[in-house]
C-alpha cells in the first residue's frame, strides 16, 4: 500500500473537482451548504499540515466548511491552523474506547504511549475555538461496562448537555464479515439488543440531552413509533 503523503497537483485536482460539483449542483440550490469532510486513515496527522493548510484556505476562500474524522491524538499539532480557520470547521468525530483505564489498554500509540488524556485535552481546545465536537463510544461485548466510565468522563469534562458537544453511542460491527460467525457472536451486539441494555441503564442513569444513538437502522422504524 502506497502510504505517501497527496502531492499538492493531486490536491488542487481534486479541491477544482468540488468546484466544479458544487456549480452544477448550485443550478438547482444556490444556497446549499458544502462540506469537505477529511477521514482516513489520520487526517491530523503531523505530516498532513500543510495539505490541511492548502484545505482550509481553500473553504475559507470560497465559502465552505470542513468536518473531520479524527483519533484526536494529534490535533494539537495544528492547533495554529484550527485557530486561524475554526470558524470553517464545522464538527470533528473523536472516539473514546470508556474510561481512561479501558481506552489506555485497548488503543496504543507511538511505542505503547497511553493516549486519552491527550485526547481528552485535545477535544477541550476544540471547544474552547467554539468547534463542534462528536464525542463517540463504539460499543461491543467486551467494553459495554464501561459505558458509565465514558459518561463519567463527559461528566467530569464539561460534555454533557453541552451546546457545541455531541455525545454518541456507536456499535461495533463485522460489515465485511471478516472474523468467523463465532467470533462476531462474540464481539458483535445486535441493535435491539444494545437499545434494550441502553435503555435499562437510562433508567438507572438518565442520560445527557445532547447524547445520539447511531447504531439505529433496523430499530429506527420502531423507535419512531414509540415517539409518536
Amino acid at each position: 500500500m502506497n502510504r505517501a503523503i497527496i502531492s499538492m497537483e493531486n490536491l488542487d485536482k481534486i479541491l477544482n473537482h468540488i468546484l466544479v460539483r458544487v456549480a452544477e449542483a448550485r443550478k438547482t440550490d444556490s444556497d446549499k451548504k458544502v462540506v469537505i469532510q477529511l477521514f482516513g486513515g489520520e487526517p491530523f496527522q503531523a505530516v498532513n499540515k500543510e495539505v490541511n493548510r492548502r484545505i482550509f484556505e481553500f473553504a475559507r476562500t470560497h465559502k465552505f466548511y470542513v468536518s473531520a474524522t479524527s483519533n484526536g491524538i494529534e490535533i494539537d499539532e495544528h492547533l495554529d491552523l484550527l485557530a486561524t480557520y475554526h470558524g470553517y470547521m464545522s464538527t470533528v468525530g473523536i472516539t473514546l474506547d470508556g474510561d481512561r483505564a479501558s481506552h489506555d489498554g485497548i488503543r496504543r500509540y507511538k511505542k505503547g504511549a497511553a493516549n486519552f488524556d491527550r485526547i481528552v485535552k485535545n477535544i477541550n481546545i476544540l471547544l474552547k475555538l467554539n468547534i463542534p465536537v462528536l464525542v463517540g463510544m463504539n460499543i461491543c461485548r467486551q467494553n459495554f461496562d464501561k459505558i458509565e466510565g465514558f459518561l463519567d468522563a463527559c461528566d467530569e469534562n464539561g460534555w454533557s448537555n453541552h451546546p457545541k458537544v455531541t455525545i454518541d453511542f456507536g456499535r461495533v460491527d463485522d460489515r465485511k464479515y471478516e472474523t468467523s460467525e463465532e467470533g462476531r457472536k462474540a464481539v458483535v451486539l445486535m441493535e435491539a439488543e444494545l437499545l434494550e441494555a441502553l435503555l435499562r441503564l437510562n433508567a438507572l442513569r438518565p442520560f445527557p440531552k445532547n447524547i445520539q444513538f447511531a447504531f439505529l437502522k433496523t430499530t429506527l422504524k420502531l423507535c419512531q413509533q414509540r415517539a409518536d
